[in-house]
């Protein structure tokens, strides 16, 4: 009986992300991808991010390479965001890349490219992950 329970539970459909989810985990992966790789790597004009089924998130530097390329849903490039020349900016600057203009710059650039990404996927209304209903775009 326990089981066919876990089983069944397994089968389940994955939940959508709701606005807030996807950005910061769109935000953590832009943050992590600088600790470890460096500002310098992330500005390249060939970065992208990369949505996955189950709305993973990764950053690459050779979209042909991708492995499973099956599962990609959406791929947007950070140089084609309407916020990256403010985040290039924002933290080229020593004095304010730790300071909470940084963060925001980062949140910012998350947020559009999680619409990117989800207009390309077709869910433009991410509100509760129901596709029928319209999400403005943020400016």
């Amino acid at each position: 009986m326990e089981l066919r329970r876990f089983f069944r539970h397994s089968r389940q459909e994955v939940q959508k992300p709701n606005d807030s989810s996807l950005t910061a985990q769109i935000a953590s992966t832009v943050s992590g991808f600088v600790r470890i790789r460096g500002l310098d790597s992330l500005l390249k004009s060939e970065t992208a991010i990369v949505m996955r089924q189950g709305y993973e998130i990764s950053i690459t530097q050779d979209v042909d390479q991708l492995e499973n390329r099956e599962s990609i849903i959406a791929v947007v490039y950070l140089k084609d965001i309407e916020s990256y020349s403010d985040f290039k900016k924002v933290h080229s600057d020593d004095y304010s890349r730790s300071d909470a203009l940084a963060h925001m710059a980062t949140i910012h650039l998350a947020d559009q490219t999680a619409n990117r990404l989800l207009e390309q996927f077709g869910l433009v209304g991410r509100n509760d992950g129901d596709p029928g209903q319209k999400r403005p775009r943020h400016p």
